[in-house]
């Protein structure tokens, strides 16, 4: 339900019922996951960066998107360092991230441009 919530752009009760989904099985890695991407796009990135997180350290799948999040996030706080990091780690887990590994190179290159 909280997929179908999402997709329709009603965040609020998308969030509903993935925090419903953590109440039944507080290890569901993905929930963290779609919550820390709404709380993202609330502009509340401490409370992402949390959740981006718990879906790393609860989750049995997924840990290369929760990355690769967490890795959005450091670049939208111009954090490339950390980015740099959550990127590798995903192509780690994925080493056919596509996407990831292009966002690698977006933050190297915005690290060598602010440190020029």
């Amino acid at each position: 339900m909280g997929r179908l919530f999402r997709e329709k752009g009603d965040l609020k009760k998308a969030s509903f019922w993935f925090q419903r989904a953590l109440r039944a099985d507080p290890r569901y890695g993905d929930a963290y996951i779609f919550l820390g991407d709404i709380a993202f796009k609330s502009g509340r990135l401490n409370h992402a960066e949390k959740l981006y997180r718990k879906a790393i350290d609860h989750s049995a799948c997924s840990v290369d998107e929760a990355y690769f999040n967490l890795g959005g996030l450091f670049i939208a706080r111009r954090r490339y360092r950390e980015a740099i990091q959550c990127y590798r780690r995903a192509i780690k887990i994925d080493p056919r991230y596509a996407i990831a590994k292009k966002r690698l190179n977006d933050a190297l290159l915005a690290l060598e441009l602010k440190n020029s």
